[in-house]
C-alpha cells in the first residue's frame, strides 16, 4: 500500500487559498472492507484526489468559502468483479456569519456528483443551514436542517427525488479530552 499527500495554504490579509492533493494505492481488501464492510473482490485500487478552496473574510463577522472536491478511483484487473471505476466532483460554497461572541450561523450549498466509467451518474444538489452556539465555556451545541435533490441516471432508468436532513449535536470539553454526542436523520430517497 502507498499513500502520498500534499497540502498548501497561502494566507493573505482577508483571503486564504488552499489546495490538498492525495494519491492512495491500496487493495480493496483494506479500502472496501473499512468503508462498506464488504469485499467483492481483492483488487488493487488507485485513488487520486484534488481539493482546492478559497476563503474570504467579508467583514469581522462574515466569510465565504468556495471549494471543489475531485476524486478518481480506478481498479486494476476488475473485469467481471462488479467493481467499477468512477469519479466524484463536488463544488460547494459556505457562508458563515458570527451572530455573537458565542453563536454562529452557516449556510452550505453545493452539488455532489458520482460518474461511473461506462455510463451512469448520481447527482445530489443540497442546501443546509447550521446554527452553532457555545452554551458555556465547556459546552457547545449545534443544530442543522437541509434539503437535497437527488437525480440518478443509468442505462436502465432515470429518477429524481427530493430529500431532507436534520442533525443535532452537543460537545463537552474536559481538561483531558472531549465528549461529543450527535443525532442525525436523513431522508434519502435513493437508499
Amino acid at each position: 500500500d502507498l499513500a502520498i499527500e500534499a497540502s498548501m495554504t497561502k494566507l493573505y490579509e482577508r483571503n486564504e487559498i488552499g489546495v490538498r492533493t492525495e494519491y492512495v494505492r491500496d487493495s480493496t481488501l483494506a479500502s472496501e472492507l473499512s468503508q462498506t464492510g464488504v469485499v467483492q473482490e481483492n483488487r488493487q485500487r488507485a485513488r487520486t484526489s484534488v481539493n482546492p478552496s478559497w476563503t474570504t473574510q467579508l467583514s469581522e463577522r462574515a466569510s465565504v468559502q468556495l471549494g471543489y472536491d475531485f476524486a478518481q478511483i480506478k481498479y486494476e484487473d476488475a473485469a467481471g468483479t462488479g467493481l467499477t471505476d468512477y469519479r466524484t466532483e463536488s463544488p460547494y460554497g459556505v457562508f458563515s456569519y458570527r451572530l455573537s461572541e458565542r453563536s454562529s450561523l452557516q449556510t452550505l450549498t453545493g452539488m455532489s456528483q458520482l460518474r461511473r466509467a461506462g455510463g451512469g451518474s448520481v447527482r445530489d444538489i443540497y442546501a443546509q443551514t447550521l446554527l452553532e452556539s457555545r452554551l458555556t465555556e465547556v459546552l457547545k451545541a449545534k443544530v442543522g436542517v437541509g434539503l437535497s435533490h437527488i437525480r440518478s441516471d443509468s442505462t436502465l432508468a432515470k429518477d429524481a427525488k427530493a430529500g431532507w436532513l436534520a442533525q443535532a449535536s452537543i460537545e463537552r470539553t474536559f481538561l483531558t479530552g472531549t465528549l461529543a454526542m450527535g443525532l442525525a436523520r436523513e431522508n434519502n430517497p435513493t437508499g
